[in-house]
């Protein structure tokens, strides 16, 4: 049976299992493209914090170079928190807002 909810899977974006759920993934794709880039890069999982109903924190991936610590990528998994009207879209906003006002290079 199709689900009832396209692009988003009801279990997986349980409160109860979510957290563990954004944990793994950020950790398999940072292990993932840790794998893969060149040695003047790293990958760091950065970590955001908001207070709504509930105080959240959110990882997030970037990619930076190791000599200057200029970041050249950025990687957000979107979260139920990032969907919905409150302080999770407010952040993710506005983080969209800062990289693409920044010197990031677009391709």
């Amino acid at each position: 049976m199709n689900s009832p909810f396209p692009g988003m899977n009801p279990y997986l974006e349980n409160p109860v299992f979510w957290s563990e759920v954004h944990h793994r993934l950020i950790t398999a794709i940072a292990d993932t493209i840790e794998q893969t880039i060149p040695p003047q890069y790293r990958v760091a999982i950065e970590q955001r914090t908001y207070l709504s109903d509930e105080h959240t924190t959110e990882n997030y991936l970037e990619i930076r170079e190791v000599s200057t610590g200029f970041v050249v990528t950025s990687i957000e998994i979107l979260s139920p928190k990032n969907k919905r009207v409150g302080e999770g879209r407010k952040a993710y906003k506005l983080k969209c807002k800062q990289v693409l006002a920044s010197t990031t290079r677009r391709k």
